[in-house]
Formats: structure tokens, C-alpha cells, sequence
């Protein structure tokens, strides 16, 4: 009996408490580098552990050697061993060739990126330290293997070749200057074009761009040429110059945003930016699955209809609303074939939103009476919310949470539209955790464009605030603007 229940358990486990309970007791199998790894000092370790079934679990860890250490790691769960090869045939087909090795040298390679990273205050990403080091053996039983690190004279050499975003480029250019100090670290951002790009063989689009890139890269450099006092001086100069002026130069605007990024990263430790993002995969951790995939939350109630024809009337009835068409006939067909489902009452609101705002707030009220556990109706009542309450981000969060369903890439991109708005206007919201915020959503590769920029521009006007907050607070604002 103790043996079946042992079993059941063991069956129960999701792959990522079972890699953190179960794996390190699995065999060693293959591992593998790049082979180039000690040239790159970017290395990408898979390892493999062996199933009794055949299977293998692999965790595959990016690893940054010159500077950050332990950057993303991925995992496939009891997976046959040849899908691990066709995982790493993918990575080939790009120019990365892999080479057998040891499993000790893999362990060394890991744990002396993290190291040396954290001699200049950088922590492996959050999925590392969560999940994929339970895949790894206790560092005191493995021999230790000297793996070089650093730059040139072993100093960091920070290289963002697209990886991270220009928050984090800016935090991570901080967190050197304050760790290592001025002259003892070297970096190669994305726009440095004589180390990532031929000159002779880009088109003229490709120039176009690149100038672009450079452009900023030139103002940033220049910025950061200035002293503190001088920066935000010109911070407030720019800041009442664009408020005022209908002629606004797009030089301005590019410099007034890279001194928004340099200042905001400077007010705030590296830590309490990772703190942030830590608690954002906390409140918001939960994994995000395709609008096809049932069940889910967006088709609750509709488990009797044929998922292939509720999905194709939803995108047909969404297709509509942004066509400025009235979806009627198609909400109508939802429900003679599903019944009175909750879709149905949210697309005729999500119609009415925009164009009978009396009609919608009466809907509203009688929709959550029907459906009061539906989570985009209870996402649209805040599209008109009370004036008289101050807690919306905290309402939202509280939604989220409760909700128990599985949550849609469309739920997702409407829930984090609303929660943004409600985010900039929350007089107690941290600088840090906005900007912890701007970096965490562009890692939703499902959100279509022009969400991002939206919550990209309103996340900056957020920053922009606190930003000029701090100012007020330590009485420089107005010295400031005196001289």
C-alpha cells in the first residue's frame, strides 16, 4: 500500500516541484557545452539526468562567464533523449556547435559564472534559483575545476547583444560603476556597430537603423558625461520644456527619455529592482496558455459546446468589435449553441464599452450578478470603476490571485493593459517596482505590438512622475530650478 501511495505522489508532482524534489536523485546522463565556450565566455551547458523509464530530464543554463553570470535556463521534463538532440540541432542550425563533457566540468562552469557575478552584486535569474539548481549535485561533492572569467585582466566585460532590455542595460551599467568602479569594467552594447555588424555588407535600410542606434548611443554617452547635478538640471530644463512647447524636437524627446532612464536607475539599487521582479513572478508567476487551449478561463461554461466552433465565433465576434461592427448575430450563435455563457455577456459589453457607456454600466451590474466569478467581467467593471476607492491595484492583484482557471494570452493582455493604468496613478507604487515592471512584461511574447508600446509609454510616464517625486523630496527640484 505505502508503495502505491509513493507512486500516486510522485505522479502528482508538476515537472518544477518534481526537478526540485526529485531530480538529483536521478543518474547523471550526457552533458554538453558550446565548444567554443572558453573563447565566448558565453557558455550554454545542457545536463541530463536518466528516467527508469527511458526518458531524460534536461536543464539547459545560459551562462555568462565576462560578467552576469547564470542569465536564463530552460528545462524539458522526462522527455525522450532524442528530443534534447533536436533541441540542441536547433541551436546549431544558428551557428552554435555543441561538445561533450564531463558533468563536472558543466557544474564548475555554472558555479563559477555565479561567483564571479556575484562578487559585483549580480544574482542568477529567478527561474535558477527556483527551480533548475535542484538539478544540480551538492557543490561540496563535486571536485573544483579552475574556470577563468572576466575580460580583459579578469575585469567584467558586460555585453548586451539584444538580451536585455535598455532598464536593465542601464541598472546593470549602474551596479558596475558602483561594484567595480569607473575604468575597471568594459561593456559592448547593441548599437556598438563596429563589434556586432560588417559596415560592408549592410543595405541602406540596414544603415538607416543603424544610425539610429548610434544616435542614442551618442546622446547616452553624452549624458553620462555630465555630472549628477548637471544631468538633472537638464532633466527639469527638458521636462518643462516639453510640457510647455508645441514644437517638440525628437532630440529632445530621445535625450528627456534616456535622462528619465539614467536617473531612475541611479535612484534605485540593483537589489530592489530584483526584489520587484521577484515579487511581480509571485503575484503574477502563473503560466499563460494559448486562447485555444481548453479548458481555460475565457471559455468557462461552454465544456458542452465543440471548442473548435466557440473559438472560431469569439474570434469572429472580436474580429468585429475591432472592424467597429456590431457582433450581434455572432454573440447570438454563441449562445443557441452554448447556452447563456459568460463570453457571450462579456462581448456584448466589450462591444458597448466604447460605444453606450449607460448601456455598458447597467450590463456590468446585471453580468456579475450572473457570472460574479468570470474573470473578464470582473476585469471590465473597472473600466468605470468607483471614483471614491483607492485600492484598484490592489482589487486587480486580488483577482488574479482568485482566479483558479487557467488564464488566456487574450485575458493576460487585457488584465495588464488595466493593471499598468492603475499602476501609474498608485500614489504609494515604488519606483522600483515600475521599473522592475517595464522589464518583467516585455518577456510576454504575447502581447501583440501595440500593447507593448502603450505599456511601455504609460510605465514611463510613471517613472517620469517618480522621478520628479524624488526631486520634490530631497528639495532639489527647486533649487534646481533657481540656477
Amino acid at each position: 500500500m505505502k508503495k502505491k501511495t509513493a507512486t500516486k505522489q510522485t505522479q502528482q508532482l508538476s515537472p518544477e516541484n518534481y526537478i526540485r524534489q526529485k531530480s538529483k536523485y536521478l543518474p547523471l546522463g550526457d552533458c554538453f557545452v558550446n565548444a567554443d565556450w572558453e573563447e565566448a565566455k558565453m557558455c550554454q551547458v545542457a545536463i541530463t539526468r536518466k528516467h527508469v523509464n527511458g526518458n531524460v530530464t534536461a536543464c539547459m543554463y545560459l551562462v555568462d562567464l565576462s560578467c552576469l553570470g547564470v542569465k536564463d535556463t530552460l528545462y524539458q521534463f522526462n522527455v525522450p533523449f532524442y528530443e534534447v538532440e533536436e533541441q540542441l540541432e536547433r541551436f546549431e542550425a544558428n551557428g552554435v556547435r555543441f561538445t561533450g563533457i564531463p558533468y563536472e566540468l558543466a557544474h564548475n562552469i555554472i558555479y563559477a559564472g555565479i561567483e564571479y557575478a556575484e562578487e559585483y552584486g549580480f544574482k542568477p535569474c529567478k527561474e535558477f534559483s527556483s527551480i533548475t539548481c535542484h538539478f544540480l549535485e551538492d557543490d561540496d561533492v563535486v571536485p573544483l575545476i579552475e574556470i577563468e572569467c572576466g575580460g580583459a585582466g579578469g575585469n567584467p566585460l558586460y555585453v548586451n547583444s539584444g538580451f536585455e532590455t535598455p532598464a536593465r542595460e542601464k541598472a546593470i551599467l549602474a551596479q558596475l560603476e558602483k561594484t567595480a568602479g569607473k575604468g575597471n569594467y568594459h561593456f559592448i552594447l547593441p548599437g556598438d556597430k563596429k563589434n556586432y555588424y560588417d559596415e560592408d555588407e549592410s543595405d541602406d535600410d540596414d544603415e538607416d537603423f543603424y544610425d539610429d542606434d548610434e544616435e542614442e548611443d551618442e546622446i547616452e554617452t553624452e549624458l553620462l558625461s555630465l555630472s549628477k547635478e548637471e544631468q538633472k538640471r537638464l532633466f527639469i530644463n527638458l521636462l518643462e520644456q516639453l510640457g510647455k512647447s508645441d514644437d517638440v524636437h525628437g532630440e529632445d524627446v530621445k535625450r528627456f527619455s534616456a535622462l528619465t532612464g539614467i536617473l531612475s536607475c541611479g535612484m534605485v539599487d540593483d537589489g530592489e529592482i530584483d526584489e520587484q521582479l521577484a515579487l511581480l513572478e509571485t503575484k503574477f508567476g502563473q503560466l499563460f496558455v494559448e486562447n485555444e487551449q481548453l479548458p481555460n478561463s475565457l471559455f468557462s461554461g461552454t465544456q458542452n459546446m465543440d471548442g473548435e466552433t466557440i473559438i472560431d465565433l469569439f474570434y469572429d465576434s472580436i474580429g468585429e468589435i475591432h472592424s467597429n461592427k456590431n457582433p450581434k448575430k455572432t454573440i447570438e450563435l454563441i449562445r443557441e449553441k452554448a447556452g447563456d455563457v459568460p463570453i457571450a455577456d462579456f462581448l456584448e459589453l466589450y462591444y458597448l464599452k466604447e460605444k453606450n457607456g449607460k448601456k455598458f454600466k447597467t450590463g456590468i451590474e446585471k453580468s456579475l450578478q450572473k457570472h460574479p466569478d468570470y474573470f473578464l467581467i470582473q476585469l471590465l467593471q473597472y473600466e468605470y470603476p468607483d471614483k471614491k476607492k483607492d485600492n484598484f491595484r490592489e482589487e486587480l492583484e486580488k483577482i488574479f490571485s482568485d482566479n483558479k482557471q487557467a488564464i488566456t494570452h487574450f485575458e493576460a493582455e487585457y488584465y495588464f493593459m488595466l493593471y499598468t493604468m492603475y499602476m501609474i496613478i498608485d500614489k504609494n507604487i515604488e519606483l522600483s517596482t515600475l521599473l522592475a515592471f517595464e522589464e518583467y512584461v516585455l518577456d510576454f511574447d504575447f502581447l501583440a505590438e501595440d500593447s507593448i508600446k502603450t505599456i511601455q509609454s504609460l510605465t514611463h510616464l510613471g517613472i517620469i512622475a517618480k522621478v520628479v517625486e524624488r526631486l520634490e523630496q530631497t528639495g532639489e527640484l527647486e533649487q534646481l530650478k533657481n540656477k
